[in-house]
């Protein structure tokens, strides 16, 4: 959460007061809590660095797993047509086969059962579908396709356990950051008149509350798994604007909707960026970059919530021959 961010912000920076300070430099239990809280905020930067290449590696996986679904799906239909090709001319019906719409109808075990079937019928058909001028790779298509898709989603599987896993490592350090906090807290405001500069400059930092804050989008930009820097992120709004027009039929032709441009950003070099001052509403994101792919999402912003997205642009498939 972002608040969670910007108070972690705060302890780190009161952290480092306490480190510096010549009047708490003899207190060796504000200096210890002190020292023991930047460590746990540390591992928490080090989770949360992790969460984001391990879900970096789930969003390519899960591309990797509809690609090799696809090949699978293109596979089996194929795999039915060679089959079907074996039957007298009489006999043959392709229209009867199953299609595409079909077998991506399927749930996956359902679907990979299904090319565990028609894989066998191959094998068994094999010597005919040679000496009918089939190669041998066409005939083991829908098999090895079916088993890469398969790997895949046993990596999707795995790699989702895992960031489960760190989340809740992540979120479970977050009650010791704060008790932890809150102990050292008490400990400088009961030692405030031996050490008033202490005091005054460690309270000093307090968190911001600004009333933009928490009308904010931010997101995450990647290709590849890589943060991408400039990237170009549009928010627009959607009004209903009155046509002018004289001649009124209905109702509904009253109004026209109308798009405009309520914030412009670019990407930082860690693929962040944040917009503020937006009201509550429906918005949509258009982010961008030359030789990418164009991701377009509808956003949702709530009073004193922040709006987060995740986006990983593609590299577009060269045209060239």
């Amino acid at each position: 959460m972002e608040t969670s961010k910007e108070k972690m912000k705060v302890i780190g920076t009161r952290c480092t007061i306490i480190a510096g300070s010549e009047e708490a430099k003899d207190n060796a239990e504000v200096q210890a809590i002190a020292a023991d809280i930047v460590k746990t905020v540390n591992s928490t930067k080090e989770l949360h660095f992790s969460i984001r290449l391990k879900n970096d590696e789930l969003l390519s996986t899960k591309k990797e797993t509809k690609k090799w679904a696809a090949l699978a799906v293109n596979g089996a239909v194929n795999a039915l047509l060679m089959l079907e090709s074996l039957k007298p001319t009489a006999e043959a019906n392709p229209k009867k086969l199953a299609t595409k719409s079909n077998f991506m109808a399927m749930k996956r075990p359902a679907f990979l059962e299904q090319t565990k079937i028609i894989g066998n019928q191959l094998k068994e058909k094999s010597s005919e579908l040679l000496a009918r001028g089939y190669k041998q790779a066409q005939i083991d298509e829908v098999t090895t396709n079916a088993q890469k898709m398969q790997l895949s989603i046993d990596k999707e599987t795995a790699l989702g356990v895992e960031l489960s896993l760190l989340r809740n490592k992540c979120k479970a350090l977050e009650p010791t950051i704060n008790s932890k906090f809150n102990t050292l807290n008490s400990i400088v405001t009961v030692n405030q008149a031996l050490m008033p500069t202490l005091y005054k400059d460690y309270f000093a930092v307090k968190q911001s509350k600004t009333k933009t804050a928490h009308m904010t989008i931010t997101g995450y930009v990647t290709c590849e798994g890589k943060p991408l820097p400039n990237a170009s992120i549009k928010i627009f709004s959607t009004e209903e604007v009155k046509k002018k027009s004289v001649r009124r039929t209905a109702a509904a032709s009253d109004t026209t909707t109308v798009e405009k441009v309520v914030a412009e950003k670019l990407s930082n070099v860690n693929g962040e960026f944040a917009t503020d001052k937006l009201k509550a509403g429906k918005y949509r994101g258009r982010i961008t970059k030359n030789g990418l792919t164009v991701a377009d999402v509808t956003l949702f912003v709530n009073p004193k919530e922040v709006t987060r997205i995740d986006i990983a642009l593609d590299k577009l498939e060269s045209t060239n021959n």
